[in-house]
């Protein structure tokens, strides 16, 4: 598990600093393991998914 953790901190970067003003962004895999390539994306769409329902959440109350 811990060797996960290093490839996922090898090609991901956390940073407070979000541009929300984009409609998409483009995320390259291509220089990254086949293991990561199947990781990252549901990464995203995992963080998507809570961002969306969060935000939906303020709405409702």
């Amino acid at each position: 598990m811990e060797k996960r953790f290093e490839d996922i901190r090898k090609v991901i970067e956390i940073n407070d600093n979000i541009n929300n003003q984009k409609n998409f962004t483009i995320v390259s895999l291509k220089d990254v393991n086949i293991h990561m390539r199947k990781i990252l994306p549901l990464l995203l769409c995992k963080q998507l998914y809570y961002e969306q329902k969060k935000k939906m959440m303020r709405q409702l109350s």
